[in-house]
C-alpha cells in the first residue's frame, strides 16, 4: 500500500479536541472553539457544528433523531440549540438520537462532552492540572501529549494477566493502559472545568415498567424511522446469525431488505454446519433476500497489523479482525449494520439469585473471571460506590455492569478496530429505545423464549421466525437432506 493511502488510514474516523492542532496530516479539518480549543476531525469521520451566539454545539459521526426520520445532522442540532437553554437541556434533547456519535457542547461557562448511549463513538481524555485533552483513543491524545505507561503494581497485574489476555483483553472500569488517561463510560458526560466525569443516566427508578402491548408499537415505530433514515442516506450491509437480536433487525429492516446486503463471515473458522451459518443462509432462502456466506481468512499483512496497533489502543488481533482487513482492502464503502446493544435487555435482576448481601465487587468480578485479580474487585467497589451516591440500588447493578462495564469496554473495541476500515451502525443503540425495551417486565425479555423479541418479529415479517433461534442441533438432523442442502445453500462457497 502507497505511503499516502496508509497516510488517509491513520487515527481514521478519529477526533481530537485539545489546545494543539493534530500534526500529523493536512487532509484533517480543523476548527476553532471556544476557550481556545481545536477540534480536528479526520476527512472520513461525518461532522456537524453550529455556533448560537456564545454557544457552540457539534455532532461527530452518524446521529438522528427517530422521533423524527429526517432530521439530522445541522438541521438536527438546529432543532437542539432552539430548544435547549443550558447543558441539562442538551442532554434531554439527545434521548432519541440513535446512530454512534460524540456531542460536543460550549457556552459561555464550560466544554462538555459526551456519546452515543453505549458508548461506540469512544471519548478518552488527559487530565492533569494544566492540560484538558480528549479523542477517540488514547494513541491520538498520545500524539500530542506524553502518555507514559501505567506503573502501579495492581494495575500492570491486570494488564499482563492471562486471564485478561483469554478475554480478548477486556478492560475494566474507566483507566487506561496510560496514567491520566481515562475511559468515558457509557452513561456520564465530560466537564472540562473541573475535569470530571458526571453521571447523568439512570435517574433513581426512572424504569417505570410498562406492559408490552404498550411499548411494542412504539418500539416498531423507532425501528421503522431507524431504517428509513439509514436506507435513505446510506448503502447497507447487514450481518445476520442465528441469534434473535440479529432476527429482530432482520424483520425490521423488511421495507428496505431488497436494497440491503445480508451476510454472515466464516472468518476461516466456523464450519457449514454452526447454526450462525446454516440458519441464516436458509432463512435467506425462505424470505428471499440478497445473502453471502463470506469467508475472511486472508493473512493479516505487516503494514495493516501496525496501522492497527497505532490507530487503536490494545487493538486485538482475532479470527474477526480478518474481517476488518477484508472490508479494507476490498474497498467495502456500505455501513455495518448489526444487533449488539440489544443483548442489555437479557441481563436482569433475579430476585432469586440476586441479593443485597451477594451483588458486591467480588460478585461483579467473578461473573467476569476476575475474582483474583485486586485491581478489578478495587474498581468495581469504587464504581458501586459511586452508584450508590447517584441514589442506584441493587437492582439497577445487574443492568448497568453490563451495559457500561461490558458493551460500553469491550463492545466499543470492536467498533473503534473497525473504524479503518467502515462505519457501523447498531440501530437499538438510543437512549429511548433502550428504556422502552427495559421497561417492560423482565420475564418478556429473557430466555428461552424472548417473547417481547418474538411478538416484535410476528409484528415485522413473521416468516423471519420459521426456523429456530439459536438452534443447538445439526443441521442434516434439523432438514434432513444434509450435503444436498448444505450444497444449494452455500454453492462454492470455501
Amino acid at each position: 500500500m502507497k505511503n499516502q493511502e496508509l497516510q488517509n488510514l491513520l487515527f481514521r474516523r478519529q477526533f481530537l479536541l485539545a489546545k494543539n492542532k493534530f500534526p500529523i496530516s493536512k487532509n484533517w479539518q480543523y476548527f476553532s472553539l471556544n476557550d481556545g480549543y481545536i477540534l480536528s476531525v479526520h476527512p472520513d469521520l461525518e461532522h456537524h457544528i453550529k455556533r448560537r451566539n456564545s454557544r457552540v454545539l457539534a455532532l461527530l459521526g452518524i446521529g438522528f433523531d427517530v422521533e423524527y426520520s429526517g432530521l439530522s445532522g445541522n438541521n438536527l442540532l438546529e432543532s437542539i440549540l432552539d430548544e435547549a437553554k443550558n447543558f441539562q437541556d442538551i442532554l434531554s434533547q439527545t434521548t432519541t438520537i440513535s446512530g454512534r456519535w460524540v456531542i460536543i457542547y460550549q457556552d459561555q461557562t464550560d466544554t462538555y462532552v459526551f456519546n452515543d448511549p453505549s458508548g461506540y463513538r469512544t471519548i478518552y481524555y488527559h487530565k492533569n492540572l494544566s492540560i484538558m485533552a480528549c479523542g477517540s483513543q488514547p494513541e491520538i491524545i498520545k500524539a500530542i501529549l506524553n502518555l507514559s505507561y501505567q506503573d502501579k503494581e495492581d494495575v500492570t497485574e491486570f494488564i499482563y494477566s492471562e486471564r485478561r489476555r483469554k478475554r480478548e483483553s477486556y478492560w475494566v472500569g474507566d483507566q487506561t493502559i496510560y496514567q491520566s488517561c481515562y475511559r468515558l463510560l457509557p452513561n456520564h458526560y465530560l466537564r472540562f472545568s473541573d475535569q470530571k466525569a458526571v453521571r447523568f443516566f439512570p435517574d433513581p427508578h426512572s424504569l417505570e415498567e410498562k406492559s408490552i402491548n404498550i411499548v411494542i408499537p412504539r418500539i416498531i415505530e423507532i425501528l421503522n424511522h431507524t431504517y428509513q433514515y439509514l436506507a435513505g442516506h446510506y448503502s447497507l450491509s447487514q450481518a445476520v446469525t442465528a441469534g434473535i437480536d440479529s432476527r429482530l433487525l432482520l424483520a425490521a429492516s423488511r421495507p428496505f431488505a431488497k436494497e440491503i446486503d445480508y451476510f454472515v463471515d466464516r472468518m476461516g473458522v466456523l464450519p457449514f454446519t454452526d447454526p450462525d451459518i446454516w440458519v441464516p443462509a436458509l432463512l435467506s432462502q425462505r424470505i428471499n433476500t440478497h445473502f453471502k456466506v463470506l469467508n475472511s481468512n486472508d493473512k493479516l499483512p505487516d503494514w495493516f497489523i501496525n496501522l492497527l496497533v497505532k490507530n487503536v489502543t490494545e487493538a486485538r488481533l482475532l479470527p474477526k479482525t480478518k474481517a476488518i482487513y477484508h472490508r479494507l482492502v476490498t474497498n467495502e464503502q456500505r455501513i455495518l449494520i448489526n444487533g449488539n446493544t440489544s443483548d442489555l435487555s437479557r441481563v436482569a435482576y433475579n430476585p432469586k439469585k440476586h441479593t443485597k448481601e451477594n451483588i458486591d465487587a467480588y460478585f461483579l468480578a467473578r461473573w467476569l473471571n476476575y475474582h483474583d485479580i485486586d485491581f478489578v474487585i478495587d474498581t468495581f467497589e469504587e464504581w458501586m460506590n459511586a452508584l450508590y451516591k447517584h441514589g442506584l440500588y441493587q437492582e439497577d447493578i445487574i443492568n448497568l455492569v453490563y451495559w457500561e462495564q461490558r458493551l460500553g469496554i469491550w463492545g466499543a473495541q470492536y467498533a473503534s478496530e473497525n473504524d479503518i476500515a467502515t462505519e457501523e451502525i447498531r440501530p437499538i443503540n438510543c437512549r429511548y429505545l433502550l428504556y422502552l425495551i427495559l421497561s417492560t417486565p423482565t420475564k418478556y425479555r429473557i430466555r428461552p423464549d424472548f417473547i417481547l423479541y418474538r411478538q416484535l418479529i410476528k409484528e415485522l415479517w413473521p416468516d423471519c421466525l420459521s426456523l429456530p433461534v439459536n438452534p443447538f442441533y445439526n443441521l442434516r438432523k434439523f432438514i434432513g437432506k444434509g450435503r444436498g442442502v448444505i450444497k444449494r445453500t452455500f454453492g462454492s462457497n470455501k
